[in-house]
């Protein structure tokens, strides 16, 4: 499957799979008594697999770039030992449709919890796992509305236009069943949100002067469910 080293040590890759959603590719792999990942690589408005094809990244500083939801920048697990990572060179990624694999070489630089730092590398091929509804219903992630139409037809929603407003958000749920946002004396100012109840989910969007910036499903059930409207 290919191999992995960290810090000057090789380890064998059994086994890989990799998921890319809204624009982030994450590759997890087995490496027989022990696991790991590489997380959150960015590929800007990336969809679908094929879109990777022939695709590089050449990122020197992941410290203090900004990203659409900083708590997903790009990290290495290895075990229990967690990483971020503060740079990152993929020389090439391939995608082949055929078998649904995806091939990774990638180079990086990683920080620990106990500022400890390594230098890693990975050549990997990697199984492709689509996004599907039951992914969609338990990942409860923050989606831009740029890729709204995109994945929320998975769970049975509409899609919505990129410049989605207020309104159309209410000519086509309806009134909001909750709402919330603005200054907070805890978090400063908190984005404005509006939520509805739907059968199987919460639908939840945030809003920046009336547009629709980010859309959130949100579970019935589990311990972050919010409460009902």
């Amino acid at each position: 499957m290919g191999t992995l080293i960290v810090g000057g040590t090789e380890v064998q890759l059994v086994s890989a799979d990799c998921t890319l959603f809204i624009g982030r590719l994450d590759v997890d792999f087995d490496c027989g008594n022990t696991d790991g990942a590489l997380r959150n690589l960015p590929f800007g408005d990336a969809v679908e697999f094929t879109s990777l094809r022939k695709r590089t990244i050449e990122m020197s500083d992941f410290l203090s770039a900004e990203y659409e939801n900083p708590i997903f920048k790009p990290s290495f697990r290895l075990d229990r030992n967690y990483y971020s990572v503060t740079s990152l060179s993929v020389d090439a990624v391939d995608f082949c449709s055929k078998t649904e694999r995806l091939t990774l070489s990638a180079r990086f630089a990683a920080m620990g919890e106990n500022e400890s730092k390594i230098a890693a590398s990975i050549a990997v091929s990697a199984d492709c796992v689509p996004i599907d509804c039951t992914y969609m219903m338990m990942c409860q992630e923050t989606i831009p509305i740029r890729f709204a139409n995109r994945y929320l037809p998975l769970i049975g929603l509409p899609v919505l236009p990129d410049d989605a407003t207020r309104s159309d958000i209410v000519t086509e749920y309806g009134t909001p069943n909750d709402q919330g946002g603005g200054p907070h004396t805890g978090f400063g100012t908190i984005p404005i949100w509006i939520r509805y109840t739907l059968p199987s989910c919460f639908l939840r969007f945030q809003l920046e002067s009336d547009k629709i910036t980010h859309v959130t499903v949100m579970p019935k059930d589990g311990p972050f469910a919010p409460r009902a409207g």
